[in-house]
């Protein structure tokens, strides 16, 4: 009974939701971003530095 309902909520149309002109300036591109391990790793480093000043500024 709960597989029914599950596909019975997937199936529901999504709703229409108004979008703005001036956010629609937005495009997505379907290739696959590859981030190389530098990368990551600055990232990595990045939101430890965040997440600590962020976790200072609370206290």
């Amino acid at each position: 009974m709960m597989e029914k309902e599950q596909n019975q909520c997937c199936q529901q149309p999504l709703l229409h939701q108004d979008v703005s002109p001036t956010t629609s300036r937005v495009t997505f591109s379907t290739d696959k971003k590859v981030l190389t391990a530098e990368q990551y790793r600055d990232w990595q480093y990045i939101g430890a530095t965040l997440s600590d000043k962020i976790s200072r500024y609370a206290e």
